[in-house]
């Protein structure tokens, strides 16, 4: 086998034909920041993170009362078990006003309070009396139907969902 060297001569290749000569390599790039309005930038994305972290922290821990409450209403799937829906409805309202606005409220105007937070009519005004007495049905109770209780257990989770809170 012959060499190319051998083959075209010496003044073959780039510098023998044309003159030209190897590029330089670029300079190595640097992928800190060279100004100070990039370190600026980078700081206040970092520190936006964090307070959004915190923001999301707070907003959980604030509705916390109403996962509990939802899952506390999955629990109940028996028409027996709905005896613990106006404690849950009450522990909600509870955590989200206060004391002096909520604790007072019976029959009626509990009714249309709830339907005034979820700003929607969720509760019948019918329904007072019975959420009133659910608390003290004994378990052997036939007088509450089936499509009664599944009606009060979907109002109470569309209350839990739906609530804007007051404190």
């Amino acid at each position: 086998m012959t060499s190319s060297e051998e083959r075209f001569g010496e003044g073959f290749g780039a510098e023998g034909m044309w003159g030209l000569k190897e590029l330089p390599n670029p300079d190595v790039i640097r992928y800190a920041p060279e100004t100070w309005g990039w370190l600026v930038a980078g700081v206040l994305v970092v520190l936006l993170a964090f307070a959004f972290r915190e923001w999301m922290q707070r907003r959980k821990r604030r509705n916390a009362y109403r996962q509990e409450g939802l899952a506390r209403l999955e629990a109940l799937e028996s028409r027996h078990a709905i005896r613990e829906l106006p404690r849950v409805l009450r522990r909600s309202a509870l955590c989200a006003w206060p004391r002096e606005e909520v604790a007072s409220l019976r029959g009626e105007a509990w009714i249309a309070w709830l339907n005034r937070t979820a700003g929607r009519e969720l509760f019948e005004t019918s329904d007072a009396d019975l959420i009133d007495r659910l608390a003290y049905l004994p378990e052997t109770d036939e007088s509450l139907s089936t499509a009664s209780a599944d009606r009060l257990l979907a109002a109470g989770r569309s209350w839990l969902r739906m609530h804007r809170a007051g404190v």
